[in-house]
Formats: structure tokens, C-alpha cells, sequence
């Protein structure tokens, strides 16, 4: 995929489905990322900013710890990590929805000043669905608090007691998560899981039939196809209130009675409590 995008403007929900409907790939499991600002990277919560090597085991360690009786019901490590992504832990993994409408009310949710955009992808583009690597790719991260080279010594060792294949941790992973909370079902969930390590030795993650490039680079990029939809900063409120139309709004998305009050408040025009005059 080229680092050029194709950027095409939507100001309205129908020339947002129109978008959609000229996508390519038909046939193919297709995933949507909106980010309320078009000069945003595309990156996992964990990566963002200038962290130490440690920072991702040391939030799990910690996590671990702490909330070992709400992790404790939960028999896999890749369960525990979407548990947590649930709760607002940094992670390795990037939400994603399989609903474009989704997509495009956090697109248009937030930054009311900035332009927001749409991303789409595709599995078995440069993202393939791999549980098992997903997996031990979640437990070397609870047991290893570094970021592995291919062949370092401790990796190595950790995939060959695994029976898998070094060159499988390379790709970014496509993850359907276990419906076990309203808002992944709300919301249409599903994950990007950022690949554990990267060949080092040649730059590229060689896949079965796509090269992924990494290079140390935390962005997720990659995983999304060059077309870009772009929300005009002064649409977006005008969009909000047509999704909300179609019973998309806080309320739906986010499920808590406070989110549920505010979607009602926003439908009758009912402002922020700190703007009203009590006196």
C-alpha cells in the first residue's frame, strides 16, 4: 500500500454511504477506524508518546495484580488484554469496528475544530487473522517486560516451545474479540493487534503473499487502505445528529446510564449543566 492517501470529502451521511458502497474488496471482511482528527496517526494507545521499553509490562504486571479478581474468570491472556483495552488500559490493541456508521460517528465525535477522518481495511490484506499467535503474542507480553528482536535468545526459545514460526509475529493481527461486553457488541468491535517483533535483520515483515513494513515504526498505517474519507470540521455536528437518527448516538454506542442521559440531552437540545443559570 502506498503512503499516499485518496482523500475523498463527505458532508452528509448519504455521500458517506456512497463512499462505502464504492469501496473495493467486496467480498472480503472489511474493517473501519474513524479518528475525530485527520492529522492523527493511526497507532495503539500503548505506543503513543515517548514511553520506556517496560511501560506495556509494567502496565499489565500492575494490572495483573491489582485486578486479579476481575481477570481471574477469563482463561486466555488475549481475553485479559481486550478486557482491559475495554476499561481504558493502554495496549497493543486498535479498535476497529466492522460497522462504517460507527466509524464515522467517532470520526465526527470529538475535536470539533479539526477536520475528522474514515480509514477502511481489509482482512488478509496486510492484516491476517492468526488466534493462536494473538494469543501468545498477549502471553509473551504478561511474562516479558521487553520488546523482542526476532532472535533474541529469550523470543526464539519462547516460539520454538510453542511449535509456531517467528515470521508469524511479524504481522499486524486481525482480532474478532468474544462478545462478553455491550460496547464491543454495540459498536460492531473487533481489534488490530500490533505485531510483537519485526525481522530486524532485513527491515520487512515478509507475509505469505504482502510485504508489511515496519522498521521500528509504531504506526498501524499499513493496515488501511490509501482512501480516506474526511469529515469537515463544521459537518460534523450536522452528521451526529443524523446518525442519531438512526439510533447511533452515546447512548447506543456506550451503554452506561450516564451516556444513555447525555445522548437524551443532546436530542432535546438540553445543554451541558455548567452553561445553565441556576440563580
Amino acid at each position: 500500500m502506498s503512503t499516499e492517501s485518496i482523500e475523498k470529502e463527505i458532508r452528509n451521511v448519504s455521500e458517506y454511504i456512497g463512499w462505502v458502497e464504492n469501496l473495493p474488496h467486496k467480498d472480503v471482511t472489511k474493517f473501519y477506524r474513524g479518528q475525530a482528527n485527520c492529522g492523527w496517526d493511526i497507532t495503539t494507545s500503548v505506543f503513543r508518546g515517548n514511553l520506556s521499553e517496560t511501560y506495556e509490562y509494567d502496565l499489565l504486571e500492575q494490572s495483573s495484580r491489582i485486578l486479579w479478581n476481575e481477570l481471574s474468570k477469563y482463561s486466555s491472556c488475549l481475553e485479559k488484554l481486550v478486557f482491559l483495552q475495554h476499561y481504558g488500559l493502554p495496549t497493543r490493541l486498535l479498535d476497529v469496528t466492522l460497522n462504517p456508521l460507527v466509524a464515522l460517528f467517532f470520526a465526527c465525535k470529538s475535536n470539533e475544530e479539526t477536520n475528522g477522518a474514515v480509514y477502511y481495511g481489509y482482512e488478509n490484506g496486510c492484516v491476517k487473522k492468526n488466534e493462536i499467535v494473538a494469543e501468545l503474542t498477549a502471553e509473551y507480553k504478561f511474562k516479558h517486560n521487553t520488546n523482542p528482536l526476532c532472535d533474541d535468545e529469550l523470543f526464539v526459545n519462547f516460539v520454538a516451545r510453542k511449535g509456531v514460526q517467528t515470521y508469524e509475529f511479524y504481522t499486524p493481527i486481525f482480532i474478532y474479540p468474544p462478545i462478553n461486553n455491550v460496547r464491543v457488541e454495540r459498536q460492531s468491535g473487533a481489534f488490530i493487534m500490533k505485531p510483537l517483533t519485526h525481522d530486524h535483520r532485513s527491515g520487512t515483515m515478509d507475509t505469505s503473499d504482502e510485504k508489511f513494513e515496519d522498521k521500528n515504526n509504531n504506526s498501524l498505517r499499513n493496515c488501511f487502505i490509501d482512501s480516506v474519507a474526511i469529515i469537515p470540521h463544521e459537518c460534523k455536528e450536522d452528521i451526529l445528529r443524523e446518525l442519531s437518527m438512526l439510533g447511533i448516538d452515546d447512548g447506543s454506542m456506550f451503554q452506561t446510564v450516564t451516556d444513555k442521559i447525555n445522548a437524551i440531552k443532546e436530542k432535546i437540545g438540553f445543554g451541558p449543566l455548567d452553561s445553565i443559570d441556576f440563580e
